[in-house]
């Protein structure tokens, strides 16, 4: 296949932009699974009055996995 050819430039060509939403979503997706679950590690860690340990790693565990 011809990447010069016509027929490859009616049927196959993409934008040279095109990689930026790629690389974007990957971006704002590998932030949200960094960032999720920071609450909970600040519970499990500074050990708030109210919330037992065991209920910060459940919300840690729920953060990652939901």
């Amino acid at each position: 296949m011809d990447r010069d050819g016509k027929m490859y430039k009616q049927n196959h060509y993409r934008a040279h932009w095109q990689p930026f939403w790629a690389y974007l979503g990957l971006l704002l997706c590998s932030l949200l699974m960094i960032f999720s679950g920071w609450a909970a590690i600040y519970d499990l860690v500074a050990k708030p009055e109210g919330v037992g340990q065991e209920d910060a790693i459940v919300d840690l565990v729920a953060a990652y996995l939901g």
